[in-house]
């Protein structure tokens, strides 16, 4: 049976948000939903929720390469805020992507300007003083869930989307997370596997009909696609 639900809600603590997440719900806007398909290229693919286990982390050799390649960047991390500063580097990086971004970093965060009840941090990279990547992510007690990554478009070549994500992955380890929760990917398409160049042997899955996380290595993507449908 294929799910899809939005749960909007008033106020949120960080266990409340580690339930969420474990079964299989993500953050959008304000508000918690879950989907087991989502349309995209005219056609509707299934997705699979992922979570890292921290415990097991030991970062790939291309993420090892991407840390030393912006180790000269400062990193700094500090509760969330949305400034001309950072308004401006989004509206830099929306005018290049190729695929639908979010019209505003308020509009990713808020939706409809409701008021925060997230417990979200910001990761910011500068080159000197100059701000050429955010990163925002919200925490639970003991799980992170990345939210949003942007970047300087002059900068594409130090792959800083990826650096954020294994910033926030250190972060979490750093502060005794056991999970860190990047979204969904795809069976059908290669668009979302890029979540995976961490380390993908501490990468699992989640099963909707068995409501349980499995290795990745353990199982086949046609056996997830027969569990989503119950088979």
């Amino acid at each position: 049976m294929l799910i899809d639900d939005y749960l909007p809600l008033e106020t949120i603590n960080e266990e409340l948000l580690d339930k969420y997440l474990s079964d299989g719900y993500y953050r959008m806007h304000q508000s918690i939903f879950t989907t087991d398909a989502i349309f995209l290229n005219e056609m509707w693919l299934p997705v699979f929720w992922l979570r890292v286990d921290l415990h097991r982390l030991v970062l790939s050799a291309t993420a090892q390469k991407i840390v030393k390649m912006n180790s000269r960047f400062s990193v700094s991390v500090a509760p969330a805020v949305i400034d001309d500063e950072i308004n401006a580097l989004y509206g830099l990086y929306k005018s290049t992507i190729t695929f639908n971004g979010y019209e505003s970093v308020s509009t990713c965060l808020n939706g409809d300007n409701a008021p925060p009840i997230f417990n979200t941090l910001m990761m910011q990279v500068r080159d000197g003083e100059k701000l050429i990547a955010v990163g925002y992510f919200d925490c639970g007690k003991e799980s992170v869930m990345g939210i949003l990554n942007f970047y300087h478009p002059d900068y594409k070549k130090y792959s800083l989307g990826k650096f954020l994500m294994l910033q926030k992955l250190e972060y979490s380890r750093q502060t005794n997370r056991q999970y860190y929760y990047t979204g969904y990917f795809s069976t059908r398409n290669p668009k979302f596997d890029y979540k995976f160049f961490p380390d993908a042997h501490c990468m699992q899955v989640y099963l909707r009909n068995q409501e349980e996380w499995v290795d990745c290595s353990s199982i086949s993507y046609q056996d997830l696609e027969n569990d989503l449908l119950g088979r």
